[in-house]
């Protein structure tokens, strides 16, 4: 288990100091020993994102925290494929159709549950392309 240390940066001010508030996920069912990542750590304006985590930031407003998530909300989520959803949504990576039509190596399909699941904003740009990708 990594050790949650409250992280503080220093502004342009030297005498007010900015609290860095992370917001650890863990997605125990999709990690073996294996897996680089063990936790995803996301900003608090990350996880307002997400309909299902937002309601829970009230308990977090000065301290990191950890959401284990139910392992019902992301059942047959793959590490690779959970990797990239994080990637999608904070922004470290971006989605274009191109990524879609040549696809051999995601499961886009089920990412699009997980977003679902966790009712990931549908005003973000990957989870607009997904849907409008893969409707039936």
């Amino acid at each position: 288990m990594s050790k949650l240390v409250e992280e503080k940066v220093k502004v342009d001010n030297p005498i007010q100091e900015l609290k860095i508030v992370n917001i650890i996920l863990r997605f125990p069912d999709s990690l073996s020993s294996e897996s680089n990542r063990k936790e995803f750590i996301l900003s608090k304006n990350d996880i307002r994102q997400s309909g299902y985590l937002s309601v829970l930031l009230d308990d977090c407003i000065d301290k990191d925290t950890v959401f284990e998530i139910p392992s019902s909300l992301y059942s047959g989520l793959r590490y690779i494929d959970l990797c990239k959803l994080i990637d999608l949504w904070i922004g470290r990576e971006e989605l274009l159709t191109n990524d879609l039509k040549e696809n051999l190596l995601h499961d886009f399909k089920k990412i699009l549950q997980v977003c679902d699941a966790l009712s990931i904003n549908d005003d973000l740009k990957f989870v607009k392309l997904l849907k409008d990708y893969l409707k039936d």
